[in-house]
């Protein structure tokens, strides 16, 4: 990943969502911080990181008294929040975490999705995607799968609660289908399948979704293409 991935990002705004993979975003972002925007993220109290497979309503409480503080060794604070998924209170109570920031305060936040966020925490974010999430793979390799196919795959990322790349694999097949219809010829399978990923990514904000249900009923449901 390079720097220019975050060719918007300034001290302009004071809250970003960024859209991709958690890990190659934070090195490549902190080693923007330090190098091109001279915050220092080693040893510095005026920087907060904190990942989460679910982000909560107690987490949500702790960044807002963190930004309320005073900075310490300079003018500027930065929150790094990395979550898998975040739930409705939470989100709420960012609200006005985002919206009325103290000055100098600035927030990162990273989730593989912002389909994720709610609309009115999205309005508040300037949100960028990073295309590093490994491209379209995993959903072409479902989408032409049998449906025991599917359903191993379901078993090996539940097993693995793998909620991360549940998300991935919900964006993906959304992305691939959209470019395979005729919105004049959509199928009802179809209509179907786009709904269900929709609802099916609200679930996934709760702090423990089923995720074996979540990728079964997609397997059973998602038309095969080849």
């Amino acid at each position: 990943m390079d720097f220019k991935d975050f060719q918007h990002l300034t001290w302009d705004h004071h809250a970003y969502c960024l859209e991709g993979d958690r890990i190659s975003i934070k090195n490549t972002l902190f080693e923007l911080l330090e190098k091109k925007l001279g915050f220092k993220v080693k040893a510095n109290p005026d920087f907060w990181i904190s990942e989460f497979d679910t982000f909560g309503i107690d987490e949500g409480r702790k960044i807002t008294e963190f930004q309320n503080r005073k900075a310490v060794s300079g003018d500027r604070k930065i929150i790094f929040i990395g979550a898998n998924t975040i739930t409705r209170e939470a989100q709420n109570s960012l609200l006005k975490t985002f919206e009325e920031p103290t000055p100098g305060t600035h927030f990162f936040l990273v989730v593989p999705s912002s389909e994720i966020l709610l609309p009115t925490l999205k309005s508040r974010l300037v949100i960028q995607k990073i295309d590093n999430a490994g491209g379209i793979e995993s959903g072409e390799k479902f989408l032409k799968a049998s449906k025991k196919e599917r359903l191993d795959i379901a078993k090996e990322m539940s097993l693995n609660k793998d909620k991360a790349g549940t998300i991935r694999l919900l964006n993906q097949l959304e992305k691939i289908v959209r470019g395979k219809v005729d919105i004049k010829k959509i199928s009802p399978e179809e209509i179907i399948l786009f709904e269900t990923i929709n609802k099916f990514r609200g679930y996934l904000n709760d702090r423990a979704p089923n995720i074996k249900m979540i990728l079964e009923h997609l397997a059973l449901i998602t038309p095969k293409y080849k």
